[in-house]
């Protein structure tokens, strides 16, 4: 699809946001492995818009690994290599 919105001379563009949805199959495997933002007391910091969210910790390094290997291969491996800069 990529190449063929290039041919079009459409350039696509990924936008990532830092929300979890708590119903995401992301959701409870960011958690658990500590890849959100939490309070201090390790409570885990939402938002209810459009669903119930969590933010990814974008300051832990395992959390930027995790969010790109997603991104890697959802984008990335399906054609959108030129789209992405890690």
């Amino acid at each position: 699809m990529v190449e063929e919105l290039e041919e079009m001379g459409i350039k696509l563009m990924i936008s990532i946001w830092p929300t979890i949805d708590q119903n995401s199959d992301n959701y409870p495997k960011m958690l658990e492995r500590g890849l959100l933002v939490q309070t201090e007391r390790g409570v885990p910091i939402t938002m209810d818009f459009l669903g119930n969210n969590g933010f990814m910790d974008p300051t832990n390094p395992d959390t930027r690994e995790y969010i790109w290997n997603i991104i890697k291969q959802n984008y990335y491996d399906n054609g959108g290599a030129n789209l992405l800069a890690r």
